[in-house]
């Protein structure tokens, strides 16, 4: 079976996102001298974000699986910036709203029968 074009997208905004979170993170820290406990789990998140988009590149399961979660965490954190929204909030109620709807998207499109029975077939090296 030949790949979904939309695993193909989501895999490459994936990628592309953990590359440059990773570039912004470190940019950030050296220039602003950012929190450590923040660095290590932006850093972790973005490396994740990498590992799992390469999972989707070549039709892993673990791959699939593990972009469900990040979404999953994503949605989590979009509705807890809407929800806890003070003068301390890092994103705007806008990124919140749009973080949620992308999210939501790729839960949807990554648990469609077609993308789901994609991820089960045995794949060459």
């Amino acid at each position: 079976m030949e790949r979904p074009a939309g695993v193909l997208v989501i895999a490459v905004m994936q990628f592309i996102t953990g590359v440059l979170n990773l570039g912004i993170i470190y940019y950030t820290y050296f220039m602003a001298f950012f929190p450590m406990d923040s660095l290590i789990y932006n850093t972790v998140t973005s490396v994740l974000d990498i590992v799992f988009a390469m999972g989707l590149w070549f039709g892993r399961r673990w791959g699939r699986t593990g972009s469900l979660l990040i979404a999953g965490w994503g949605v989590a954190v979009g509705v807890l910036g809407l929800v806890a929204l003070t003068e301390f909030a890092i994103v705007s109620p806008d990124q919140s709203i749009i973080s949620i709807a992308v999210n939501l998207l790729v839960i949807y499109y990554m648990t469609r029968p077609v993308v789901a029975e994609f991820f089960k077939q045995e794949k060459v090296r």
